[in-house]
């Protein structure tokens, strides 16, 4: 297994808090593989961290575990008191996945509807339009349409640069 390394800058006012993240003896594993093994970690108001280590480091694994993504086979996650599930259902703990992208099948009026619903709060969603949508309406043709087409595509395509005055 390839080593990962937890850089870690602390500001004395951090070092004064309690930890608002805790792994405390934590071990992941896929069958054989040991993935995470016994990892300790405090994190503290005002530190700043990276998990640096090449391709195979179990970085990912170890954040999958923290946003309650994968359930440690041992050891004790703690993130602002509660487990991992809790601090996020609470609404505590955001993240910006490291790749992205829209499904493909899902209409924009799903994707939105999804969204609504997952928030702490669900938010009903209601499709209209002011006057009565034909099928070949923007509103029509924006809500029914698949999502992943939806990003720019209303956008005119760039213009070419002007050419240079000789």
């Amino acid at each position: 297994m390839v080593p990962m390394t937890t850089t870690t800058t602390t500001t004395t006012a951090a070092a004064t808090h309690a930890a608002v993240v805790g792994f405390d003896n934590v071990t992941k594993a896929y069958g054989d593989v040991r993935a995470v093994h016994g990892l300790t970690l405090a994190l503290c108001p005002g530190e700043t961290v990276a998990l640096l280590g090449p391709n195979g480091a179990r970085k990912s694994t170890t954040l999958d575990l923290l946003l309650g993504l994968k359930s440690a086979d041992s050891g004790a996650i703690d993130l602002f008191g509660t487990g991992p599930r809790e601090a996020i259902t609470a609404g505590r703990v955001g993240a910006m996945l490291q790749s992205g992208g829209l499904m493909d099948e899902v209409t924009v009026t799903e994707l939105v509807r999804l969204a609504c619903a997952l928030h702490p709060r669900p938010y009903p969603v209601s499709v209209s339009s002011p006057a009565p949508a034909s099928p070949r309406s923007p509103t029509a043709r924006c809500t029914s349409s698949p999502a992943a087409r939806s990003s720019g595509s209303a956008s005119p395509s760039p213009s070419p640069p002007p050419a240079a005055a000789t």
